[in-house]
């Protein structure tokens, strides 16, 4: 399979259910890291990744569904580590702003898929003046 098969690759459900699941156990784990480590060492990256292709090769939902968790982990994982911050208004700030990115991420995979696939006018969405794909 070549790259750009391999990244325009349509699934199908059976397939998507395992790809969710499949990325159930690194985002848990991730998680797990994160409550392991304290809050000396942060793994934004290590979260957005699965959201992100889950999101290009399951869909939005799915996207925003294991947005949810990461975030809702993360927060879970801040309540237990919380002894360590004095102030307790980082905890809500932070998951806020998590689960502002996090689905943000699983949002802009799906549309830039529906763009690469000529499923939708994302020039003509965003920005007006600037042509269509495919119209000049």
């Amino acid at each position: 399979m070549k790259f750009r098969e391999a990244l325009f690759w349509q699934p199908g459900a059976l397939t998507r259910t395992g790809i969710s699941a499949g990325f159930l156990v690194p985002t848990v784990g991730v998680g797990y890291l994160y409550t392991l480590t304290g809050l000396a060492y942060e793994f934004h990256v290590l979260f957005i990744q699965p959201v992100l292709l889950v999101a290009w090769f399951v869909g939005a939902r799915a996207g925003y569904g294991l947005a949810l968790l990461a975030a809702v982990e993360r927060f879970i994982a801040d309540r237990i580590l919380e002894g360590a911050q004095a102030d307790p208004f980082p905890l809500p700030f932070n998951t806020g702003m998590r689960l502002a990115i996090l689905p943000s991420c699983a949002t802009a995979a799906t549309k830039a898929l529906a763009y690469c696939r000529g499923g939708l006018a994302v020039g003509a969405m965003v920005l007006p003046g600037l042509p269509a794909k495919g119209r000049r």
